[in-house]
């Protein structure tokens, strides 16, 4: 888990990392396992990568959407107070198993862990 964020200039920068591989902006364990912190929106991103899906991102004054295989972030004109995540994937095109996907996109281990999905 990476917990610093002394790094972040805008919304934009909080946004592209916590789209980052274990990344997690609480200090709570709230998982039976401290791994699973931090994965959701990097597993979101990379089933959506894998489906040709599309999702947006609002964060406060900052939108960020994922879509032909792009980002485009923008700035709005009229912040939002909080954060929205709106995403759509093809079930149809995932072409792999959750062993593969796991093994591949999350840990990187071999390792079973069907507490995650």
């Amino acid at each position: 888990m990476k917990l610093n964020f002394n790094d972040i200039a805008s919304e934009e920068d909080a946004v592209c990392k916590a789209l980052k591989q274990g990344v997690t902006s609480t200090r709570q364990q709230i998982y039976s396992q401290p791994k699973n912190a931090g994965y959701g929106l990097y597993a979101m991103l990379q089933i959506l990568k894998m489906t040709d899906g599309r999702f947006v991102i609002i964060s406060n004054d900052t939108l960020l959407r994922y879509e032909n295989k792009r980002f485009n972030i923008r700035q709005l004109e009229t912040p939002w107070k909080g954060v929205v995540v709106a995403f759509e994937f093809y079930e149809a095109n995932i072409n792999c198993n959750m062993d593969y996907f796991k093994k591949n996109y999350l840990w990187n281990i071999e390792e079973e862990d069907d507490d995650f999905f």
